[in-house]
Formats: C-alpha cells, sequence, structure tokens
C-alpha cells in the first residue's frame, strides 16, 4: 500500500496543531501518548508513523510550529522599524495569538518540570531568536535589554494572568509592550 506524500503531510501538520494544545494544557510530563493521540485524532501507530521518536519528536515538531507561527505571522509587523501602527499590529497579533490571554504559552508549559534536553535546547533557541528579533526594531536597534523586557512582559503576563484568573493582566502587559517598543 502506498501512501500520499500530500496527505500524509496535511495528517501531520493538523496533528501538530492538536499537539500542541496537549502541550499547552498538559506540559511534557503530563501529556501521555493516549492523550495526545485522542487529540490529533490519530491511532497510537499513526503518530509514531508521523512522529518516529514518540512524544519527543512531537514537542519538537510543536516547537518548529511555534518558532513558524512566530516569524511568519506574530513578528511580521515589525519587520523593518516598526511605527505605532505597526507595533499596534504587532500588539493585536498576540493578543488573538494568546486568546486575550486565555491561552498559555506552549514555551512556558512545554518547560515546566522534565523535558528531554532536545526540547530545552529548541525552547531556548527560540527564546534567543525572538528576544534577537525584537532587540533588531527595538530603538535603537540591537538594544537587547529592551527586547527582554518586551519578551518577559508577554511571557510573565500570560502567567501571572493565568494562575490569577485575570485577563487584564494580559492586557496591562501588551499595553507595556506597546510602551517599550514605542517610538
Amino acid at each position: 500500500m502506498t501512501t500520499n506524500p500530500a496527505s500524509d503531510s496535511d495528517s501531520r501538520s493538523r496533528a501538530i496543531g492538536e499537539l500542541s494544545l496537549v502541550f499547552r494544557r498538559y506540559g511534557y510530563q503530563g501529556a501521555t501518548t493516549k492523550l495526545l493521540a485522542e487529540a490529533s485524532g490519530l491511532g497510537k501507530s499513526s503518530l509514531y508513523h508521523h512522529f518516529p521518536s514518540g512524544k519527543e519528536d512531537m514537542a519538537l515538531a510543536v516547537v518548529a510550529k511555534t518558532r513558524e507561527l512566530l516569524f511568519e505571522q506574530l513578528m511580521v509587523p515589525l519587520a523593518d522599524s516598526p511605527g505605532e501602527e505597526e507595533i499596534a499590529t504587532f500588539v493585536t497579533l498576540l493578543e488573538r495569538f494568546y486568546r486575550d490571554g486565555q491561552l498559555g504559552c506552549i514555551i512556558t508549559t512545554l518547560s515546566l518540570g522534565d523535558c528531554p534536553e532536545s526540547v530545552a535546547q529548541a525552547i531556548e533557541a527560540l527564546l534567543e531568536d525572538w528576544i534577537d528579533a525584537v532587540a533588531r526594531v527595538s530603538d535603537p536597534p540591537g538594544e537587547r535589554v529592551i527586547a527582554v523586557r518586551v519578551v518577559r512582559a508577554i511571557q510573565g503576563g500570560l502567567v501571572l494572568g493565568l494562575a490569577a484568573n485575570k485577563p487584564e493582566y494580559f492586557s496591562d502587559a501588551m499595553a507595556d509592550v506597546a510602551g517599550l517598543l514605542g517610538r
């Protein structure tokens, strides 16, 4: 029996989106193969077909997809010397992406507890690249301190808002982000 490569790729891509939700909710340790299979709509054997090394491959695919979304969608408005409008668009995209602070960050939940070194390294690289990207558009350009504050405000606002069940904490953090990036 032959498989259709396009269909196989679509199936894997759809699965990554569903796997992301499981990892967001349960973290690496809590995301069992059973939960991952149920969420993806794939059987365990199909999951291992798409992700031969199991949960570690799944987590790495989710981090890679997060990287893609971050740099191909969220960071786009900040591409070249952003003004007020581009910064406002960036903040709006962040608010949508995190459902106004109601959806936790995959970076946070995957890094809680024990995760394989490869996943930890992928998360660390993603965060460093995100900080570097924000630093390139900060004022003055290359201002890493501001970039760290921006990413810290986003991550902290998410964690604090979710933990306290106060989405307004995330909204306040987004206002801080706009202020930090403001020209």
